[in-house]
């Protein structure tokens, strides 16, 4: 990894699973269980500069949101998706 300039730290990062339903107009629906009812919720999320496989519409991935926006979009392994059902995971607050 190159990086130019000053780097600064980021104030909190939030991974998500669950199914990667839409992409559209710089923004994506991830179909995620909600924790207080566990009933399936639609979570629309702000992309920030990240590369998509259109392959994986459809497919269980783990999102992360750094500062508000998608950060990366990673499709579950097969054995990761026996283990995990769509939930949020958990929320790091960090700072520099």
């Amino acid at each position: 990894m190159r990086v130019v300039g000053k780097m600064t730290g980021f104030k909190e990062a939030t991974f998500i699973e669950g199914k990667l339903v839409r992409i559209a107009k710089g923004k994506i629906e991830v179909e995620s269980e909600d924790d207080g009812t566990g009933e399936p919720a639609l979570l629309t999320l702000k992309l920030g500069d990240v590369d998509i496989d259109l392959d994986t519409i459809g497919e269980d991935v783990r999102v992360v949101i750094v500062d508000g926006r998608v950060a990366r979009i990673t499709r579950l392994s097969p054995k990761s998706r026996e283990e995990a059902t769509p939930r949020i995971v958990r929320s790091l607050g960090h700072s520099s």
